[in-house]
């Protein structure tokens, strides 16, 4: 419905009560009701809508700096084909020229229904009466020919996003250039979820649309949950009717209007087993192309894979990125007063690497800065984004509405072994070559780990890498929900020791001189030996902590990374150090002395590791704890109690001063 704003408000209610009385949706541009350009948003409006409804009065409307004519006009120019309804009031003493000249041009359109009215009630009556005649001939119009094709309908129009493309016009180019190439009948945008392909595929799509706007089509397959239904989709979206015995590529094979057409098929991945049928598509009617948007590759000859990556990220906190600057965007978009400081910006750049670049993730992340600034989003988030990014737009699909749903929407469509190497690989870190994952992931050797790899590649959940040697990784996001399924599914402890013990076994063997290890290779596993080093540290076990790093002491020495290894060592062996102490006090007789200890030990390593687990004991602890227990008897409990009352730098300093021996 387009109108002036602030003289027909009356009559905008008016319209809007005739048009909903048919059950039917008013689209309505309000200015200020978004945070988006006017001309943009009431474009995209346009795109959405059937049927064109025009109100005047007296005002021609706003005319923008460059522009020659106003939105108002331009609405109606935009409006092209849309059956339009057009309701003047009068009287009207004072109209603008413009205005006049306006409705002149349009009274002298025969494909116009041009009226006349004094009032808002008078007005709600013609609207409703006029949009019922209207949907009874086009009804009865398409029923007198059945075997008419007709155009693509409103069903098939490109939706128009509200929000601007950012960091990807390289993107449009190249995909744009593959569906230039005429040896290209289907292109498939191809990434994880939240990546950004339905955004991309609409730009490429909003470029066509500009050079032939009857050369496309989109359908929405969101919804779709059956793959014989896509082609009832498809041929609803072209304004086809399925006839029985007759491939829908064969009947629009001979249409003119298939000569050059392209189809965009969004949100594939549920349905992928239609590939087949699509493939016939494409062979019936040699004018048409296809470009799909899918987390699942659809494995068809002749398939051209277009993979979208996450937005570039800097490791310089001052460098505006792609990543930067959509999260600037979005956050002004709901505080617009928001001015960020050079530490906002340092904040925002640490957060999208945390975010791996990931645009959905980027802007959930972004709609909290109407209640915190970037370094409390960052500092809340902890590592664990999962657990922060949990409310998205509402008009988004349920499944995109939260950065877990659109993870999560992949994984359901896993086979059941490829769901369980999908969690197990969480317990790696970075790239991991194929014999980590055989060895760690697939021990028994159950699982064709290949097959199921290359499923999880395909499902965008796991990504490629390497050349010389294949090696397979997890974007950050994706990797902590598959610990949690790892986790919930109950062989996380399991997992975890044979992922240590198998990086412990390979450092050991790869720090003797006869081993020959390449510091490259070496350098691609080295974050798996710090995990290994972190999680030892982490439940205080000194021996396997001792253990890695006599193993990794070489190459950090061929590394110059000095304060590396002393770092890990001095953590590995600070509390285990009073530990020692305790025991040789309990050696000696003093069991009260070396409870002290203990209760200290245990408290600092609780102070450097507050996520440590309580159930995480070593044998050196159990053993220790057992003997106090046994020396001391009743009184372990009320004194264990006394000593983590103590105040726990004075108890420290007043132990090490009164045992200069030890």
């Amino acid at each position: 419905m387009s109108s002036s704003l602030e003289e027909l408000a009356d009559e905008r209610r008016a319209v809007r009560d005739a048009v909903e009385s048919l059950r039917m949706t008013p689209v309505l541009f309000e200015l200020g009701a978004r945070p988006h350009p006017p001309r943009a948003l009431y474009r995209a409006y346009l795109e959405q809508s059937d049927v064109f409804v025009g109100l005047y009065w007296q005002r021609y409307g706003w005319v923008a700096p460059g522009e020659r004519i106003s939105g108002l006009e331009d609405e109606y120019t935009r409006a092209g084909g849309q059956p339009k309804l057009v309701y003047v009031k009068t009287p009207a003493p004072k109209r603008e020229p413009k205005l006049q000249a306006l409705l002149s041009r349009i009274e002298s359109d025969d494909e116009v229904s041009y009226r006349r009215f004094a009032g808002a009630d008078e007005l709600r009556s013609l609207v409703a009466d006029d949009l019922a005649v209207l949907l009874t001939e086009r009804f009865e119009g398409s029923a007198a020919r059945p075997d008419t094709p007709a155009r693509p309908g409103a069903i098939g129009r490109v939706p128009r996003p509200l929000t601007r493309l950012i960091g990807r016009e390289a993107d449009v180019t190249r995909v744009l250039r593959l569906l230039d190439d005429p040896e290209n009948r289907i292109v498939t945008i191809f990434g994880t979820g939240g990546v950004g392909k339905t955004r991309l595929a609409l730009a490429v799509a909003e470029r066509v649309n500009d050079r032939d706007p009857d050369g496309i089509v989109y359908v929405d397959l969101s919804a779709v949950s059956e793959p014989s239904l896509v082609i009832s989709n498809v041929a609803e979206a072209l304004g086809v009717r399925e006839r029985t015995g007759t491939a829908l590529g064969a009947r629009l094979s001979d249409r003119r209007d298939a000569q050059r057409l392209l189809i965009v098929l969004d949100n594939v991945e549920q349905v992928v087993a239609a590939a087949l049928e699509l493939a016939d598509l494409l062979a019936g009617a040699p004018g048409i192309r296809l470009m799909v948007t899918s987390r699942r590759v659809l494995n068809l000859r002749g398939e051209h894979v277009y993979e979208v990556e996450p937005l570039p990220v800097s490791a310089e906190d001052e460098e505006t990125t792609p990543a930067v600057e959509l999260f600037l965007e979005r956050a002004r978009a709901g505080r617009p007063d928001f001015r960020p400081t050079g530490d906002d910006l340092a904040a925002i750049a640490e957060l999208t690497r945390e975010l791996d670049g990931l645009p959905l993730a980027i802007e959930l992340a972004s709609a909290w800065v109407r209640v915190m600034p970037p370094r409390a989003i960052l500092e809340r988030m902890g590592g664990r984004p999962l657990e922060l990014l949990r409310t998205g737009s509402r008009d988004m699909p349920k499944r995109q509405q939260t950065l877990r749903d659109t993870i999560a929407w992949s994984y359901s469509l896993l086979s059941t072994d490829a769901q369980t190497l999908f969690a197990r690989l969480s317990v790696f870190v970075g790239n991991v070559d194929l014999e980590a994952i055989e060895q760690v992931a697939n021990p028994d050797g159950r699982f064709t780990t290949l097959d199921l790899l290359s499923s999880l590649v395909d499902s965008s959940l796991v990504r490629p890498a390497g050349e010389a040697e294949p090696r397979f990784g997890m974007l950050e996001t994706i990797r902590e929900f598959a610990a949690e399924q790892l986790e919930a599914g109950g062989g996380a402890e399991e997992t975890l020791r044979r992922h240590e013990a198998y990086y412990l076994e390979l450092a050991e063997r790869g720090s003797t001189p006869e081993a020959g290890v390449d510091p490259v290779d070496w350098l691609e596993r080295f974050d798996n030996f710090r995990a290994v080093l972190r999680r030892a540290v982490r439940r205080g076990d000194a021996a396997e902590g001792v253990r890695m790093g006599r193993a990794l002491a070489g190459f950090w020495h061929l590394r110059g990374w000095y304060s590396e290894g002393r770092g890990w060592m001095e953590e590995a062996t600070a509390w285990y150090t009073l530990e020692l102490w305790a025991m040789a006090e309990l050696g000696e007789g003093r069991a009260e002395r070396a409870l002290r200890l203990f209760s200290l030990a245990e408290r600092g390593y609780r102070s450097s590791h507050p996520r440590r687990d309580e159930t995480e004991e070593t044998e050196t602890r159990r053993r220790l704890e057992a003997a106090l227990r046994a020396a001391l008897g009743a009184r372990y409990e009320p004194l264990m109690a006394e000593a983590r009352q103590l105040d726990f730098d004075a108890a420290m300093e007043e132990l090490a001063s009164d045992t200069p021996a030890h």
